[in-house]
Parts: C-alpha cells; structure tokens; sequence
C-alpha cells in the first residue's frame, strides 16, 4: 500500500465523471491511500441521443488497465458498435462505478444560494471519506460544458471558441424505421435541404437526422425553443408558420415518404463549436482542481468523447503517480501539458471535418440547382413548391444561349469527321457561351418569386440532347475515319455542364454571396 494519501471529489457524473472513477479506482482499488467521492446537481440526465465514439484512446486505456472490469466496458462498446446511447453508456459506467464502492451522492458546485463552492466541496469530501491533515485532496471538475467548478476557478472565463455549423435534431417515431438511408435517398433529401443531413436509428427505437442549415433557418427553427426534454411537434401548421422553407421540405418528405414515419418532432437546435478552456488545472482554496471531459475541451463532430477518454487516462495516471510519490505540482504540469496535446491535435481533426462538411454542402447545394438531366430527372424528390412553367423573357434567352452552345458543341465533331479540320478552336468556344449561360441561368433564378420549370428545364434538355447525341457522333466519325475518333464527344455534355457550373459560381459571387456560399456562418471569438 502507499504511504502517500490522496483524497479526490469527482463534481459531475456524466461519461467524465464515470470514466475517471473507473480507471482511477482500477489503478488504485485500495480507497484507503486513495478516496474518490462522486457528486452530481442530479439523480438522472434524461439524454438519449446515440454517441459516436472513436475506439483507439479506449482500447489504449484497456491496454494499460488491462483488467477485466474494463475488458467488459470495452466488450459492451464492441456490442453497440461503439454507438451507444448516451443513457446507455452512462448506465453502464455507473453500475460498474458502484460495484467498485463509489456511490454518487447530490452536490450543487457553485457559489449562489445553496450552492457548494470549494471550501464546501472540500468539507463534504472530509465528512464523506474522512481525511487527515497529511492527505493531498483534489477536485475534479467533469460537470459539462458550462462547468461551475471552472468559473469558481477561473473567474475571466477566459475560453476559446470557434464556431462550425449550425444544427437543427429532429426525431422520428413510426414503425419500419430504416437502421440507415440509401447512398441515392440520402443524396436526394440533401438536394431537398440545399445542405446535408446525418441520419441514425437510435437503440431506443427512434431515429434522429442532424439537418445543417443555413443561419437564417437555423435561427427561425431555434426560435421554437426544442430542448430534448421537450421536443416540439411539427405538424403542418407550425411548419407553415416558421418561415424555413427547406426546413419544411426535408420534414415534409421525412414523414412522407420515408417508411412508415408517423411523427416528426424538433428534438433540438445547436451549434456545432469547439470551446477550450487554456488551462485545466488551478491551485485554489487550498485545493488542486482539474478540468476533465466538456469543462476542459468541448469538441463537434463527435470527438469530444475521444478527447475525453485521452484526458481521463492522462489525470487518472497523474493521481497514481502522487500515490507513488511525485509531487502533485509536477503531476498537474504533466496533465497540463498532455491536455494541451490532445486539444491541438483533436481541433485539427474536427477542422478538417468541418471542411469536408463544407465541401459536402457547396457540392449539394449546387446539385440542388444545377440542371444536370441526370440528378435533376433520376436523383431528386418531386418539388413540393410546385414550380410555375411561364415563357418569360429569362427563359428565352436562356434557351438561346443553350441552343447556340449546344450547336458549336454538336458542330465540332461532325466537322471533324468529315472535313479533318482543326476543332480545338471550334470546341473551345461552345466552353464560355455555356458558362455564360451559367451566369445569366443562376442570376434569373435568384430573382424569381417563385421556380420557374421552364429555366432549369431548358438547360436539361440541353444537356441531354448533347449526352444522347455524343454516341452516333462518335460512331460516324470513327467509321468515317477507320478508328476510334472524336470520343470526346461522349464527355462533351459533362464538360459543357462543369463550365455551366462555373458560371453558376461566378453569379454566386458576384450577388454577394462569397463568404456564404453553402450558408454557413463562420464565428470565432
């Protein structure tokens, strides 16, 4: 047994809290050099959203543990594909935590009426676990994002945040649930959205879609107040009502036409942000206090339980080097610094993710408007706004704008099989006649009241003529010639598109819509 003496209050008993007590009750299971106290504002969380969490930081855990009450938390994260509940692993923890002694018992951290601030911490860790003058205490502060035990600690509140996305959760209940979306249908509800979305069946029998909006909708869907203990229904009147059209379209479809939904409810809304407090641990009142879990890094894109796992080892393993004779000033800088690893290097990654969500957003929402035949004919959901189908001026010379681009495009190749003149000038100017066409495409569609059928449609006949149009072109000119010849023009419709495109790019940029391309906001404080 060790002669150093260690007496620890665990402040929050979420997937933090629960961890800690576990790995550092494996790494020490006399409680006699090391008493751990676990304590939370609540008997319950009713949270019942399904986690995605990366197995690498807990299978290093279990690799240095290498006991088997850990073996068994990892074998039940194997069995739920490490997506579990958040209820469900929080459950999990807390049986495991208790067989091992350590009961939760009711705290509120804080320094308003009623509340326990460290002074009062420490006092209910002596009267819990008895201590003496020789024993080293410390406090753990895993109560949330909005930790209490870091504004008693950190009074500036000096956290860095940087804002991602925008995200409204909505729930599904109905019978038949798919347990995930088709490539083709997730796709086709991307276009609907003008964004993307997430789908996933939670093990509660529900599922829950992640659509990451704009700002402008996000907002207005926000202001329907959804928290995931009152979600709020969405029936057609109150969709009506919001003023998020896209919003409304994605639900629309979702309890029409996917399965046998019955019910669609705003389950809630958020920002996806990484805050970080610069520092997790703090000399006050007498007492070491660490940050561990959402109070020290809180991170998007699921990574925040991966950041969590690698903190709770690195302070947990600190705690046993004070058992061992270190120093606890030491042990706090080592915790300190391993901290600050993890936080660089899991800001990176969700960074990147953020790019690949933006990327993935720019990419739908040109799809969603784009007049490609294809994705416009086979890829997408019948448009609920029911567009209008006038011949208004814009649709005229949009068409011809596409018939003189679609003849040089048409031109080219039979010219070249027959007469063997040069093409490259003559195929090259159909390239910024389509791009322009483009350009006066997408600025007419912003200046709609409502969808024209007829603008888009224009150019999907285009660009379907050209596609069914390149293979005998091809043919004839290659029996003309005796081998294979002018096979571009079986791409020349994807071509011509990508220019179209470009030219759709360039209107978006010129209408002022540079910075919000896919409709995202980027804030960093």
């Amino acid at each position: 047994m060790s002669s150093r003496k260690l007496a620890t209050a665990v402040i929050g008993a979420g997937p933090a809290g629960l961890l800690f007590c576990l790995v550092g009750r494996i790494l020490e299971p006399d409680p006699r050099p090391w008493a751990i106290a676990l304590y939370d504002k609540r008997t319950a969380y009713e949270r019942t959203h399904r986690l995605r969490m990366d197995p690498a930081p807990y299978r290093r855990i279990q690799g240095d543990l290498r006991h088997a009450l850990f073996d068994d938390f990892i074998a039940f994260l194997e069995a739920e594909q490490f997506r579990p509940s958040a209820n469900q692993l929080e459950r999990r923890l807390a049986g495991v935590v208790a067989e091992l002694g350590i009961v939760r018992g009711r705290l509120t951290a804080g320094d308003g009426p009623g509340e326990a601030g460290l002074t009062e911490v420490r006092s209910r860790l002596a009267q819990d676990v008895g201590f003496g003058d020789d024993t080293l205490v410390t406090v753990v502060g895993a109560d949330s994002v909005k930790s209490e035990v870091r504004r008693l600690v950190d009074a500036d509140g000096s956290l860095q945040r940087e804002r991602h996305q925008s995200v409204a959760r909505l729930k599904l209940e109905g019978t038949a649930l798919p347990a995930r979306l088709g490539w083709v249908e997730q796709f086709k509800m991307a276009k609907l959205l003008g964004s993307v979305l997430d789908y996933r069946l939670n093990p509660n029998g529900y599922a829950e879609v992640d659509l990451f909006l704009a700002h402008d909708e996000h907002q207005r869907v926000g202001e329907l107040g959804a928290v995931p203990a009152a979600p709020v229904p969405l029936d057609r009147a109150t969709l009506e009502a919001l003023g998020a059209p896209f919003f409304a379209a994605i639900v629309g479809h979702l309890v029409d036409h996917l399965g046998a939904v019955a019910t669609a409810s705003l389950q809630s809304t958020f920002r996806l942000e990484h805050q970080i407090s610069p520092h997790v641990t703090f000399d006050a009142a007498g007492t070491t206090v660490f940050l561990v879990g959402d109070a020290a890094i809180s991170l998007p894109f699921f990574r925040g339980m991966a950041s969590l796992a690698d903190n709770v080892h690195s302070l947990a393993r600190a705690h046993r080097a004070v058992l061992d004779g270190a120093p606890l000033a030491i042990a706090a800088r080592t915790y300190e610094r391993r901290a600050a690893e993890v936080a660089q290097r899991e800001i990176e990654v969700v960074r990147k993710r953020n790019r690949m969500v933006l990327a993935a957003r720019e990419v739908v929402r040109i799809s969603s408007v784009v007049p490609f035949p294809i994705q416009s004919w086979l890829l997408s959901v019948p448009d609920e706004q029911r567009p209008g189908s006038a011949l208004t001026s814009d649709v005229l010379l949009n068409a011809v704008l596409a018939v003189i681009a679609g003849a040089i495009a048409v031109a080219a190749p039979l010219i070249g099989g027959y007469v063997a003149a040069p093409l490259g000038w003559l195929w090259l100017a159909a390239l910024p006649v389509e791009a322009v066409g483009g350009y006066v495409f997408e600025t007419a569609r912003r200046l709609e009241e409502r969808p024209n059928r007829l603008l888009s449609l224009v150019w999907q006949l285009q660009l379907a003529i050209l596609l069914l149009a390149g293979i005998p072109l091809t043919v004839m000119s290659s029996l003309a010639l005796g081998r294979p010849a002018q096979l571009y023009a079986l791409v020349a419709w994807f071509v011509l598109g990508i220019a179209f495109v470009g030219g759709m790019l360039l209107a978006g940029r010129s209408h002022g819509e540079a910075a919000v391309a896919a409709g995202y906001t980027h804030d960093a404080s």
